[in-house]
């Protein structure tokens, strides 16, 4: 009888682990991660269909999950969680749900994170539809204001794009259902995609941050474009008039500033409707455990300080502590830290954010609070180590001083499965926590998990082809899965560590694998390149 059993689903670009642990008492305890879909023509409830195998071919009495985690509030990690969460068939033990603050809130910065200012919290309250709403139109607001900021530039352009008039999204068809409102942002973010080349923005490059330059190196890098200009220096108090006005005398006089600029703008644009796309998706998942009276938490640890959660069998649930000895399974959170909520629920308003634009033709790559503010949690049981990281990109990893949390680093080995975060995209700070932890060195037997689209034109990235060349050794000792398959050329040199087809081939297919006599085994495999 095995003792642990991995299923990876296969979602394309979404994201979807189920955990099963079998305990000395011959409870099973399971864990699911995420049930998100990112493609045409698959189903929201794709997770949902599988379940029912995975559970019975780990244990055919029960169907119930323990834990359920949103490692965090992107549409791919957490739509297909809805039809679980409403299947009551399903019995569910908890859910955490991902700690991102409400950043449109007024508040002071120096005010502490309560979970009170958690957007998931105040989405499940009785003001939960006043709350979207007011959320979705203030995304709206930041959406409009740079699209008119785009369009300005375009006139500047020596080739100006040509975008006629009812391409463009209108503040007058926004509001309504739901999907109507998805709708109106996913047009923005098609229309900043299309400002920045679909080669040039890919779901990987959501993992790039852009610098906080301080005052004092805001006016020495915009003293160039303002010195000549009859209108006074930008303000992050400006209304939207102000500022468009300041880009419109800057851009008149510096045309290539203009260019690189709008490219800035799109960043921050496309994060924005990104922003509001991922808060309905975790409105849809809060109503639906609201409505079934699940338990609900979002759970954060100190800087740099993990926290451990041990199986309590006589409460069924994980329960907190450093010291408690574990009925089964335990795991160590190693993230996202209550600093890093609250350092996205200080986010620059958009007025201080648009005068950073303004001082330099470097553009700006902005990132969405989901992906830094995803959970990262090592299971354990048996002696093995499970990686679950979501797209986690552990950049609260390292101390403001660029050291690593030492005991944040000496939590993560040794590692048998490791679920690759952010579908093999560029998050070099997770593959460098990795090598800093001296995954390198260790010689147990590691299996790699991979969850991107089929012949994806963007991953596996160089990125994650740098870290296998760094960890990879001779032999088997690493080798890697995927649920679709990658095109050649991207795994070329490392084609050889890929998991050989268990099961019938396919481009695509879900991954099974089982820990029993000590060894995985791999049962279900399905993508040869």
């Amino acid at each position: 009888m095995c003792e642990i059993q991995v299923d990876m689903f296969e979602v394309q670009l979404g994201a979807a682990l189920s955990l099963q642990f079998r305990t000395d008492s011959g409870k099973t305890v399971r864990v699911l991660a995420d049930a998100g879909v990112s493609a045409s023509g698959y189903q929201p409830d794709r997770v949902h269909r599988k379940l029912a195998d995975a559970f019975s071919a780990f244990d055919e009495k029960t169907q119930r999950l323990d834990l359920i985690i949103g490692t965090h509030y992107d549409t791919d990690h957490l739509e297909g969680l809805v039809s679980i969460i409403e299947d009551e068939r399903i019995e569910i033990g908890e859910a955490w749900m991902p700690p991102v603050a409400n950043d449109t809130e007024v508040h002071a910065l120096e005010e502490s994170i309560q979970d009170r200012h958690l957007l998931g919290r105040q989405l499940a309250g009785n003001a939960g539809d006043e709350v979207l709403d007011a959320y979705l139109r203030a995304k709206a607001d930041v959406c409009k204001e740079l699209q008119d900021l785009e369009r300005i530039a375009d006139e500047y352009e020596s080739q100006t794009r040509t975008v006629a008039p009812e391409q463009h999204p209108s503040t007058e068809r926004w509001e309504g259902p739901l999907a109507v409102r998805v709708n109106y942002f996913e047009r923005h973010i098609k229309e900043a995609d299309d400002t920045l080349g679909a080669s040039e923005h890919t779901h990987a490059d959501e993992e790039i941050e852009a610098p906080t330059p301080t005052i004092p190196n805001w006016e020495r890098v915009l003293r160039p474009y303002i010195l000549d200009l009859p209108f006074p220096r930008p303000q992050p108090y400006w209304s939207d008039s102000h500022r468009r006005e300041f880009f419109r005398h800057a851009w008149s006089e510096n045309h290539t500033a203009a260019i690189a600029q709008a490219r800035s703008i799109a960043y921050i644009r496309r994060a924005a409707a990104k922003d509001a796309i991922s808060a309905t998706s975790l409105y849809k998942v809060v109503k639906a455990l609201k409505a079934r009276k699940i338990p609900t938490s979002y759970q954060m640890i100190e800087d740099g300080r993990p926290r451990r959660f041990v199986w309590k069998a006589h409460r069924n649930q994980f329960v907190p502590g450093a010291n408690l000895n574990s009925d089964g399974p335990e795991f160590i959170l190693l993230g996202p830290s209550d600093s890093l909520v609250k350092k996205h629920w200080n986010k620059l308003p958009i007025g201080t954010y648009l005068a950073m634009v303004a001082l330099t033709s470097i553009p700006i790559k902005s990132i969405t609070a989901s992906n830094q503010l995803s959970y990262v949690a090592r299971f354990s049981a048996n002696e093995q180590g499970l990686l679950v990281c979501g797209d986690a990109g552990c950049v609260d990893f390292k101390a403001e001083r660029g050291n690593y949390h030492k005991e944040l680093i000496s939590s993560l080995l040794p590692l048998h499965i490791i679920q690759i975060a952010h579908h093999g995209g560029n998050n070099a700070r997770f593959y460098n926590v990795l090598l800093e932890a001296g995954y390198a060195a260790q010689t147990d037997h590691s299996l790699l998990l991979l969850s991107h689209a089929e012949d994806d034109k963007f991953r596996p990235s160089k990125e994650f082809g740098w870290f296998i060349e760094q960890v990879r050794k001779e032999g088997d000792d690493i080798q890697l899965l995927f649920t679709s398959r990658p095109t050649a050329d991207k795994v070329k040199d490392y084609q050889q560590i890929i998991h050989p087809v268990v099961g019938a081939p396919n481009a695509v297919g879900d991954i099974r694998i089982q820990f029993d006599d000590n060894h995985w085994l791999v049962l279900s495999h399905a993508v040869r390149v």
